[in-house]
């Protein structure tokens, strides 16, 4: 669970409901996405996207994804970031992890869907749905 005032994600266990680990991230913690064996955690002040161990209750990996992080998918091996203060849509490779595109999609794209082939947002600002082509 993402914790924006503490700049952290905390751990906590599903049967007390307490609290047991807390993982200090960047800054602003946003969405948490668990894959694989790892969670990654969009920080919207810091403009990353960063990979958390949970055996180790820590930071593994920081990838610059632009500011005001927000949304993030996975989709077919890929994550996929939101960025709503750079206006683009970034396609990660989260085995490097390493940055494999960027998309300027109009003003302000806020979280992303997968369907009929493509990655569709919406630009707040724009007032328009958007549509990515996937590659």
């Amino acid at each position: 669970m993402s914790d924006i005032d503490g700049n952290q994600v905390m751990r906590v266990d599903p049967d007390s409901g307490k609290i047991v680990a807390t993982i200090p991230t960047d800054a602003t913690p946003i969405h948490v996405l668990p894959v694989g064996v790892a969670l990654w955690v969009t920080t919207y002040d810091g403009g990353t996207l960063q990979r958390i161990d949970p055996a180790a209750n820590a930071v593994t990996a920081t990838v610059p994804v632009g500011d005001g992080a927000d949304g993030l998918l996975e989709h077919d091996g890929s994550l996929w970031v939101t960025t709503d203060k750079a206006d683009t849509v970034v396609r990660v490779d989260p085995s490097g992890p390493t940055v494999m595109g960027w998309w300027g999609v109009g003003t302000q794209p806020h979280n992303g869907v997968f369907a009929n082939g493509s990655f569709w947002t919406a630009a707040f600002d724009d007032g328009k749905l958007l549509r990515l082509h996937l590659p």
